[in-house]
């Protein structure tokens, strides 16, 4: 299946006491506690669960977990005969959910997309209540890894894909493109006064311009360009999204059963290790 890995950092702000501290005590608290298995989140839905923790990396999922019984439009049937089951006294819950891989050397966080919502907020509650945390760090964020990466994201493309350009204040559009535009705002019975802004997605046959990744590097951060799409040297499709400012990777992820093997999560967990590096 594929899957959008979206890449980011921890950003630790220390207690005065601690600031002249190196990170190795945050790392040292998470290795000391830490383990393998599920975590449920007090008072919510969501669960992490642990699969795989060396002194280098943490690697595991976070779901939530859904019980059918609370929808009333929603019921359970036999694959074989579809006749309809009856689940009321079948203890059980649906869960969907994501994978993450920390690295700890460099604090960087990678997940993949899911229908989950709120990973980052509630990872960040499950370091920020590991014992000890609070004594040393005032505050925890997972921040996305955009700005200071970005010529080096760029270099990593070797061709471009599409470019989508996001004009806020209609400045760049051509008369022609206006009257299009309005044109077709007038078919729906709407003014231009309804619009918020305009996004025009431009996709190529892959390609390399001449200057192209230098007139890119020169106006990524002009307001116009919302998100360039290319491919790196090894064919992945890398993603450069101005506007949420996340570095982001298509990546492939193949399971042999439903239930993820340990296999499974061996090859998971390295497709996310490799997806840092082609970001990177």
């Amino acid at each position: 299946m594929d899957k959008t890995a979206s890449l980011h950092s921890i950003n630790l702000k220390k207690l005065p006491l601690f600031e002249s501290d190196s990170n190795d005590k945050f790392v040292e608290i998470i290795n000391s506690n830490v383990s393998l298995g599920d975590y449920k989140m007090p008072d919510s839905p969501y669960i992490l669960t642990i699969s795989e923790k060396t002194d280098t990396f943490v690697f595991g999922s976070f779901g939530k977990c859904k019980d059918p019984k609370d929808n009333p439009l929603m019921r359970s049937r036999k694959q074989s005969s579809y006749d309809v089951i009856d689940t009321k006294d079948i203890d059980f819950v649906i869960e969907d959910y994501c994978y993450f891989y920390f690295e700890l050397e460099n604090l960087r966080c990678i997940y993949t997309s899911s229908t989950v919502r709120n990973f980052k907020s509630h990872f960040i509650d499950y370091l920020k209540n590991l014992p000890d945390m609070g004594t040393y760090y005032e505050q925890i964020t997972l921040i996305p890894i955009f700005e200071s990466r970005l010529e080096q994201a760029l270099d990593k493309m070797t061709s471009v894909s599409s470019i989508q350009f996001k004009d806020l204040e209609h400045k760049n559009l051509s008369q022609k493109n206006v009257n299009s535009i309005t044109n077709a705002m007038n078919s729906f019975y709407l003014s231009s006064d309804h619009i918020k802004d305009i996004i025009v997605t431009v996709n190529f046959k892959d390609f390399t311009a001449p200057n192209l990744f230098t007139q890119l590097k020169q106006n990524i951060t002009n307001r116009t360009i919302a998100k360039i799409k290319g491919k790196n040297e090894i064919n992945s499709e890398l993603i450069l999204d101005v506007v949420s400012q996340e570095l982001t990777k298509k990546i492939n992820i193949i399971l042999k059963e439903k239930s993820p093997t340990k296999e499974d999560l061996i090859h998971i967990r390295e497709t996310l290790q490799q997806a840092i590096t082609d970001l990177l």
